[in-house]
């Protein structure tokens, strides 16, 4: 519904300023860009099907990028394998209210929605499951029983410090994002918040 109000131009814009199907030039070898229909060949089933996940293919590190923009304000910066650039490459995406807001939707989601599991006691966490449907190898239609289950989230939700993404090709037994990759982040959460010494928030988690 609100892909089909956004309609082609506004969401092919918003896209790509998040960094989605574009090289983000992270210093390793080997970066694909992600795929999806050139916007001249959009109609109604795309404007529809992109919005929830299908009719795109993004990686992981965009994802991680792109929530990092949400993290920061609404500013991207382009992501690094090293600890620290002097000077990256940055770009606003949303203005400061806006990445509030989808922080204030996302905590949500771990406190009463599918991310229930990434949970962690004294700290307040912003974040999203996902379950993707993998395509077939032919690009006709997608497989049905292989997944991409992922969880992708900031820490503290209110000033975060840290994105962490979870993603797993193909579980087994399990396929959902909620119950596959949600249970990872807390526990990589809660050696993060340890590691860097991000001190607990009052009322947070529980």
């Amino acid at each position: 519904t609100l892909g089909l109000k956004v309609g082609t131009e506004k969401l092919c814009r918003m896209i790509r300023a998040f960094g989605f199907v574009e090289h983000t030039g992270i210093d390793a070898p080997g970066e694909v860009a992600g795929l999806m229909l050139p916007p001249d060949k959009w109609n109604l089933g795309t404007v529809a099907n992109v919005p929830i996940g299908q009719g795109i293919s993004v990686t992981a590190v965009q994802l991680a990028a792109a929530y990092g923009a949400v993290a920061n304000d609404g500013v991207w910066i382009q992501p690094h394998v090293t600890k620290m650039v002097e000077s990256p490459v940055t770009r606003r995406v949303v203005n400061p209210q806006v990445a509030a807001q989808l922080r204030t939707m996302l905590t949500e989601t771990v406190k009463r929605g599918t991310g229930n599991a990434a949970a962690l006691d004294g700290y307040s966490i912003a974040g999203k499951t996902g379950t993707a449907e993998k395509a077939l190898e032919n690009g006709m239609g997608y497989a049905k029983d292989k997944y991409l289950a992922s969880f992708v989230g900031m820490i503290p939700a209110d000033d975060p410090q840290v994105v962490i993404l979870v993603a797993v090709d193909e579980p087994q037994n399990a396929h959902l994002g909620s119950e596959v990759a949600a249970p990872v982040f807390a526990s990589i959460a809660d050696f993060i918040v340890k590691h860097l010494g991000i001190p607990p928030e009052e009322g947070a988690g529980e």
